[in-house]
């Protein structure tokens, strides 16, 4: 199992802020050749981490959507790239 941590920071007058204010974590598993698992885990870091409103949870699901975007775009140009080449055959 792999897993990636970042963190996220602020940006204010374009100054970045020094501490993280939340981390995403995704754990990779590979259940077999063609499949993976992905468990992605957002917290806050900083002293109101209890009242996100909600910030973590769109996190996640950002991340999640556009992973899931990534890999239907990657699995249609390959199932497209198999179709031409049996075409020319």
């Amino acid at each position: 199992m792999r897993t990636i941590t970042v963190g996220l920071q602020l940006q204010s007058l374009g100054i970045a802020d020094p501490v993280d204010f939340s981390q995403i974590r995704v754990r990779l598993q590979r259940l077999d050749n063609n499949t993976t698992a992905l468990n992605i885990q957002s917290e806050g870091s900083w002293f109101g981490k209890d009242y996100d409103m909600g910030r973590n949870l769109h996190y996640v699901q950002q991340l999640a959507r556009c992973i899931r975007k990534n890999s239907q775009y990657a699995s249609a140009v390959d199932h497209l790239a198999e179709r031409q080449i049996d075409l020319d055959t």
